[in-house]
Formats: C-alpha cells, structure tokens, sequence
C-alpha cells in the first residue's frame, strides 16, 4: 500500500479534565481528575480535500447532470495530494 503524506495534524488541542471525576475525552479514553489528553484533531491532507470538496460541490460537481459523489471525492483529495505536494516543494 502506498504511503500518503496526511500532512500532519491541524487544530491539535489539549483537553483536560477540570471536574472532580473520571470524565471521558472526546478520543473515548477515559481521564482522571485534572488529567490531560492530546488530541490531533484532523490531518491537513483531510482538512485540504473538505476544502476542495466544497468548491467542487458549490460549482455542481465534476459531472453535472448525472452526479457522482464518488468521483468528486476522489478529485478533492487529489487536489489534496497535490497541495501537499506543492507545499513540500515550497518550503
């Protein structure tokens, strides 16, 4: 299988447990008082092809008419994969 460059994470954040309980993180793991957990949030390569995904979906798809939601998605992510590229490339 072929190895994607997901960009790493966007958004990553710290969640943290500020009752006087087990509380349970929006991961699923469970956390104890005033514990922390690092959550990644999404990857830029996902966050890219939502983007794209939009614009595609704003201007009526890759084929008009006759829609197919999974041609459109495939186009999105590569345009992702391509932004991701572009950006390696630029740095």
């Amino acid at each position: 299988m072929k190895n994607i460059n997901d960009g790493g994470p966007v958004f990553p954040c710290t969640w943290v447990n500020d009752s006087d309980v087990n509380a349970t993180a929006p991961n699923g793991e469970v956390v104890p008082p005033g514990g922390k957990v690092y959550l990644n949030g999404t990857s830029l390569r996902d966050y890219f092809a939502a983007k794209a995904l939009q614009g595609i979906l704003a201007n009526g798809g890759i084929l008009d008419g006759g829609r197919s939601e999974d041609i459109d998605t495939q186009t999105a992510f590569q345009y992702a994969d391509r932004m991701l590229a572009v950006r390696e490339r630029t740095r």
